[in-house]
């Protein structure tokens, strides 16, 4: 909380995710705190940035997978889409996730 509020949010994000592998950093961060928070604050920098960073940083299954196991999956979605434009998510994940497995996780979600 304290590093994303008082640091430039690109920054904390870009040196947390070349400095820790991947899979650590979301682990750590679902780990340590409740998914809604991390979700919250991840989304309180600009929500492009995070999907772009998180996305090319990570293996886009990796993220995907360890939000929407970790997190209630409509929550993930919820987040994302009321703070992100709809386009801007369905745009980040179809161009660095593969198009099945993005329908294959919204669908394991539940059709609403």
């Amino acid at each position: 909380h304290q590093l994303l509020s008082s640091c430039s949010c690109s920054l904390v994000l870009h040196q947390l995710l070349s400095s820790c592998s991947c899979s650590l950093v979301l682990h750590q961060l679902l780990s340590s705190y409740s998914c809604i928070l991390v979700l919250h604050q991840l989304l309180s920098c600009s929500c492009s940035l995070v999907l772009h960073q998180l996305l090319s940083s990570c293996s886009c299954s990796l993220v995907l997978h360890r939000l929407l196991s970790s997190c209630n999956c409509s929550l993930v979605f919820h987040q994302l889409l009321s703070s992100c434009s709809c386009s801007l998510v369905l745009h980040q994940l179809l161009s660095s996730c593969s198009c099945s497995l993005v329908l294959r996780l919204l669908l394991s979600c539940s059709c609403s």
